[in-house]
């Protein structure tokens, strides 16, 4: 609906109840943050939402690599694009990486990082 305080209601009431919050609400949260261009507060619930235990998937890794490298963190979606490749080694969840190519070379072409962008 475009709001995510009205989303964060939903979470709260969600946690009221004391039902676990899966990973798909908590990747809408972070895509909605992400789309308000609040991308602390993306990157800090996606810190909570391992802490919750729920495992990032590839929606969840590619709308947070997206959010970072269109607030100028293109650096930082690079170590997390990372954290994602290492994580498939020691997981059950496969994340392919080729998904957020596009956002991180954009990204990078984006901040003048070009010699980085061909190193991709």
């Amino acid at each position: 609906m475009g709001s995510i305080s009205d989303g964060f209601l939903v979470f709260g009431s969600i946690l009221r109840r004391v039902f676990a919050p899966d990973a798909m609400i908590f990747t809408t949260l972070i895509k909605g943050f992400c789309t308000e261009r609040r991308i602390l507060e993306a990157t800090k619930l996606f810190k909570k939402m391992v802490a919750f235990g729920r495992s990032p998937d590839i929606i969840t890794y590619g709308a947070l690599i997206k959010g970072l490298c269109q607030t100028g963190n293109t650096i930082i979606a690079l170590n997390l694009h990372e954290e994602m490749i290492n994580r498939n080694d020691k997981s059950g969840v496969i994340c392919k990486p080729d998904v957020t190519y596009g956002s991180i070379i954009d990204g990078l072409r984006k901040d003048s990082l070009v010699d980085k962008a061909n190193e991709e």
